[in-house]
Order: C-alpha cells, then structure tokens, then sequence
C-alpha cells in the first residue's frame, strides 16, 4: 500500500505566520516534496525555497502508479511552523531508525 502524507499550516498557523506557508509531501514516509515562503523575496525562487518543485515529475509518476495501487492519503494541518517542522522531523527520525 502506498501511504500519502501532506503536511500544512492550518488557517490559524498562516495567520500567525503572517500568511507564509509551507508543505510538505511525503510518500511511504520519504519526503518527496517540500516548499515555503520566505521573508527574503530573494529567496522565493526554484533555486532555493521552491526547488522541491523540481520533484513535481516524480510526484506525478507516483501520482500515476497510485490510480493502480492500494493508496491511502492523510493530511495534518498544524498551528505553527514548529509543530509542522517537528512532525515531519519526527517522521524522519522514524524513517532513519528502521535503517
């Protein structure tokens, strides 16, 4: 099965974070997907903040191979960049661990 995780600020974290969002893909726990606003407009570029969509080919491909496949997919909003970044540190951390 293939298990698809989004993670996001909620409406109540954009609002804290002065409307800079971020997320993050994963897929069977690997991160295949990450973006975020920046303070730095010179940072708001596929080059750094965006360079996750680099990835987009691969997330399509797997996108495809899901139509076929047992899937499941689970979003989680959080409150705060640290809540979000923490979550997804974790996931990792679990992901490292099983190696």
């Amino acid at each position: 099965m293939t298990h698809i995780k989004v993670f996001q600020l909620s409406e109540e974290g954009l609002e804290e974070n002065d409307y800079k969002d971020k997320i993050v893909i994963t897929i069977n726990d690997r991160e295949v997907f990450e973006v975020h606003d920046s303070e730095d407009p010179e940072d708001n570029n596929m080059g750094r903040n965006f360079n996750g969509c680099l990835g987009i080919p691969e997330l399509l491909e797997n996108a495809y191979k899901c139509k076929s496949d047992d899937y499941k997919m689970t979003y989680h909003t959080f409150d705060s960049w640290d809540e979000l970044h923490g979550a997804v540190w974790l996931l990792k951390r679990e992901v490292l661990d099983k190696v």
